[in-house]
């Protein structure tokens, strides 16, 4: 598995993420979901999809500024006008775990299923016209 973001626990009970995520899909929206791998106190991750927990991110702070994310570059893909997907760069953005620790392809995998479906039937309604 690729995911090599990493997520810091923070006093306050949230996270701050730094890494590089290189396939970031719907780049202009509010909020974001992500996986990353739990910073333990001795510095170590655990490697595979077992140690992948799911984050909630808001794109921006409190003061409309980037949440500590840089944009590396946007994709060159057939539809990036209407869905841009770009290189993101998480410098120290901070998020919320919204699954159990080592759980967030197992949360996530419900999402995708949603998404596929939405997708199909979007293209088939489009088919119909």
């Amino acid at each position: 598995n690729g995911t090599e973001t990493v997520a810091q626990p923070l006093p306050d009970g949230t996270y701050s993420l730094h890494g590089l995520k290189w396939f970031i899909s719907a780049t202009d929206s509010d909020v974001a979901l992500t996986l990353a791998r739990i910073l333990a106190a001795d510095g170590q991750v655990e490697q595979g999809s077992k140690g992948l927990s799911l984050f909630y991110l808001k794109v921006r702070d409190a003061e409309g500024k980037l949440n500590k994310i840089e944009t590396h570059r946007l994709k060159d893909k057939l539809g990036t006008r209407q869905l841009p997907t770009a290189e993101l760069f998480l410098d120290g953005a901070k998020a919320l775990r919204i699954s159990a620790e080592g759980q967030g392809v197992a949360t996530i995998a419900h999402m995708l299923t949603i998404s596929r479906i939405h997708n199909a039937i979007g293209a088939v309604a489009f088919m119909r016209r």
